[in-house]
């Protein structure tokens, strides 16, 4: 199986695509940009808005922590058990 992107932005001529496609007996399926750009530009904000309520339970003078790296990790925590 092949994927083929097409980005067509003329109501009409998206109409003679999936009519063509039809007729070749290829399966089409349409996916709208824009509303995908909504989503992510969505899921950005709503991520932008957990970090920041991360950040307000951390006082200003304690240090980041982000990059240290575990040096002795839990063995139990491996198995999943206690």
């Amino acid at each position: 199986m092949k994927t083929l992107i097409i980005n067509i932005e003329e109501e009409s001529v998206l109409e003679q695509f999936l009519s063509l496609a039809k007729k070749l007996n290829i399966k089409a399926k349409l996916v709208d940009s824009f509303k995908k750009n909504v989503e992510d530009k969505e899921q950005s904000e709503w991520l932008q808005i957990a970090i920041q309520s991360l950040s307000n339970g951390y006082a200003q003078d304690e240090p980041d922590i982000s990059n240290i790296a575990v040096k002795e990790p839990n063995p139990t925590y491996k198995n999943g058990s206690r």
